[in-house]
């Protein structure tokens, strides 16, 4: 029709002269996009991430009914849950279609086969995991109910990565044998590239009832994952978990008064304590946006005033406001469009950083990169800042009537009202992003509040390596110990190395191995349950090495 097509040419007239204006001020245009590039690249990275980690659908079958299972003490969450409990639960719930439990891998273990050995990270696991996870394996089968239990053969699922880097992707590994610290273990299964749950893992072993870290109810080393049948909501879920949690505090009194199990849906399980860190960020981006816009519309408010004589012109030649606005307009979209470009090309490398900062390894999501979401979230934020910075510039240029634009027209000068006004917007404009840089400051200090936690010792020069020895060639502790004070010697000869140790389990890194003591002289009665405390094993020096002091007696020595 024809006011369509009047429309049309009208729309392609502004693009024209907005790209000319923009030509003759490449200057101007090119700092008013770069700054709202960076307001823009730094939402459209956080809300990247925030959709990767907080809203990601995890790479399983109706992953939506899975759950992790985290015991909880007098309503504090822990994050594991013990064997016997889990068996307990299991057993006594109809509202799962299967639970089954894993043991992150915690520490790289020896793998040997021939003369060929490496280290890899294993991970214990129920028969029935990966068909809770609803995966299959890429090649070879899963593991069978009763694999796992003392005396039946052990069995390995590997990963797709340790198929390649051991066997070359041969289809002869289905069969094979590795010795997984010492033990002679066959491979039976192979998952597909790229699976991935919690933790990396190289190697997936069974375990069942009977086996080592299986009978302590205390032991709470087990992460709990169930997939909900078809129909039943978490809520009745937790409501079968509750009923058995009050059965187990009456029958062990001892140990489970207080004592229950979360339901969490997976995915929000798995992103929880990245959670706030993440938010603060996201808060911190969005002020940074806001100041960019006032920045912006501050720049355009002083180039608007600028134009008034031309606006005056056009309006005394017949244009009317709305044209005017429209042009305008046209003109801020350009710019928008130029500065959304920018800032999803810098949001890219933002990503990185606030991955390097955030890891989500935990999703499997080593990178982001490009995606549907966050090329929606970077038009949604370039079509947000032309009206948070355009419309306000827009309607002040126009602000005249016909009858005094000739007048207005033949006047070099500004009015004091005019001058007032550029004042007013510098002056609003200083406040306001002093406000915002005020707030933004607090946002990035939380968050620095957040990441520096005192780890109780000095971690600068501080290095740490894992050393594994064959328990066949080395069976009895008074070899280890051999072994480990040589290699001890060894690394104290090498040249920078200021002071050397070891210890069996990491610290922070691996919180567990918690040991039941009491006085020798003084044991307890077999019915009163004993104190515990976490316990590591170390050589000498190893306090000296990590910078803690002893507040009274003496360091481990050789003897």
């Amino acid at each position: 029709d024809e006011r369509g097509g009047r429309g049309f040419e009208d729309l392609t007239q502004d693009i024209r002269y907005s790209l000319r204006r923009m030509s003759k001020n490449p200057g101007f245009s090119l700092s008013v996009s770069l700054i709202l590039a960076l307001g823009i690249g730094a939402t459209v990275a956080l809300f990247s991430v925030l959709d990767a980690a907080l809203f990601y659908s995890l790479p399983f079958p109706e992953s939506d009914r899975l759950v992790m299972g985290r015991t909880t003490f007098s309503g504090r969450v822990g994050p594991h849950g013990s064997y016997p409990d889990y068996v307990d639960f299991r057993d006594g719930s109809d509202g799962f279609e299967t639970l089954a439990i894993f043991k992150p891998a915690g520490m790289v273990r020896p793998i040997t086969g021939g003369d060929r050995a490496q280290m890899a990270l294993p991970g214990e696991v129920s028969a029935n995991f990966f068909r809770a996870l609803g995966v299959e394996p890429y090649m070879g089968r899963d593991f069978l109910p009763g694999e796992g239990t003392p005396g039946s053969p052990p069995v390995a699922v590997i990963s797709h990565g340790f198929w390649v880097r051991w066997f070359g992707e041969d289809p002869t590994a289905i069969g094979a044998t590795l010795a997984v610290s010492g033990v002679s273990t066959t491979v039976v299964g192979i998952m597909p590239r790229g699976f991935y749950f919690q933790s990396p893992t190289d190697i997936w072993l069974p375990v069942g009832a009977g086996a080592p870290d299986t009978e302590p109810r205390e032991n709470h080393a087990w992460v709990i994952v169930g997939r909900m049948r078809p129909g039943v909501t978490l809520e009745q879920a937790q409501a079968q978990i509750d009923v058995i949690a009050a059965q187990l505090a009456s029958e062990y009194p001892d140990t489970h008064q207080n004592k229950s199990l979360l339901l969490t849906p997976l995915s929000e399980a798995l992103a929880e304590g990245y959670r706030p860190g993440l938010l603060l960020l996201m808060g911190a981006a969005v002020l940074l946006l806001l100041i960019s816009c006032g920045n912006a519309a501050g720049l355009l408010m002083t180039r608007a005033v600028t134009r008034r004589s031309e606006m005056c012109l056009r309006t005394a030649l017949g244009a009317g406001r709305l044209r005017l606005v429209r042009q305008l307009f046209t003109e801020k979209l350009l710019i928008a469009a130029a500065a959304g470009g920018l800032g999803t090309l810098l949001a890219l490398w933002i990503q990185r950083v606030v991955l390097a900062l955030f890891p989500l390894d935990f999703l499997g999501l080593s990178e982001i990169g490009l995606s549907g979401p966050m090329l929606g979230a970077a038009l949604v934020v370039s079509l947000t800042t032309v009206l948070l910075f355009g419309v306000g510039p827009a309607l002040s240029a126009t602000r005249v009537g016909p009858a005094e634009s000739l007048r207005k027209s033949r006047q070099t000068s500004s009015t004091g009202g005019e001058s007032r006004f550029r004042i007013g917007v510098v002056v609003a404009q200083i406040s306001l992003s002093v406000v915002l840089l005020s707030a933004s400051g607090l946002l990035v200090r939380s968050l620095a509040n957040l990441q520096a936690v005192d780890v109780g010792f000095s971690t600068e020069d501080l290095y740490v390596g894992n050393l594994f020895v064959d328990p066949l060639t080395y069976p009895d502790v008074p070899s280890r110990a051999q072994f480990f004070g040589d290699v001890l010697d060894d690394l104290k000869r090498v040249p920078g190395i200021a002071s050397a140790s070891f210890i069996d389990k990491a610290p922070i890194r691996h919180p567990y191995s918690n040991w039941d003591v009491w006085n020798p002289e003084d044991p307890p009665d077999a019915s009163v349950r004993s104190r515990t405390a976490y316990a590591r094993f170390v050589l000498p020096e190893y306090f000296e090495t990590l910078g803690l002091p002893i507040t009274q007696g003496r360091d481990i020595d050789a003897r």
